[in-house]
């Protein structure tokens, strides 16, 4: 697996100490955002339609490794968030506008909730700076597409197109309501 690094300074000073709740806070903002995308991936790759059980989402927590701990068994599938992660950053580090193009995920839904996460890390930032990537390919994060990721994390849900795949079917106890199933959930 290759080494990806997040990496917190000051923006005044690089040499300058930085508090452990502004780094923990961004290591929670970092961790969701993997998550987030991992458990994304997962979602387009398996084309679920359901919430994941929650063993998928450990799969992409990070963890803290002592001397002698060997290889993750789910390395490749962790990898591949992280890639995903660097990639929605320099995203955003885009000039103003952010083409649907561009992002990682097709369904409307899943870049609104990446947008948020990009979005809650950069407010953590404040006066402190995030670098990214892995050895020899570490970027800054500078949040030049702001407005555009707003517009996207705040899209209303009802009005992004979409499509259900199921059986329609009346309701047998109430007049006038349709059932739309799954075969596996009723919706």
């Amino acid at each position: 697996m290759q080494q990806f690094n997040f990496k917190v300074v000051s923006a005044e000073d690089a040499d300058a100490e930085v508090p452990v709740s502004v780094a923990g806070q961004i290591m929670v903002d970092v961790q969701n955002l993997i998550t987030h995308v991992g458990e994304l991936l997962v979602r387009q790759e398996l084309r679920t339609q359901d919430s994941l059980p929650a063993w998928i989402g450990d799969r992409f927590t990070l963890r803290m490794q002592g001397s002698g701990a060997g290889p993750r068994k789910d390395g490749d599938l962790l990898e591949d968030a992280l890639t995903r992660v660097c990639a929605e950053l320099d995203r955003a580090n885009l000039s103003s506008t952010v083409p649907e193009e561009v992002s990682n995920h097709v369904e409307a839904v899943c870049r609104r909730s990446i947008a948020r996460d990009v979005l809650d890390l950069w407010d953590h930032l404040d006066g402190y700076t995030l670098t990214y990537g892995t050895e020899g390919e570490m970027r800054r994060f500078r949040m030049n597409s702001r407005r555009a990721l707003e517009a996207e994390a705040s899209a209303d849900p009802a009005s992004i197109q979409s499509a259900i795949i199921g059986v329609v079917s009346h309701d047998p106890d109430r007049r006038g309501r349709w059932l739309i199933s799954n075969t596996a959930v009723p919706v």
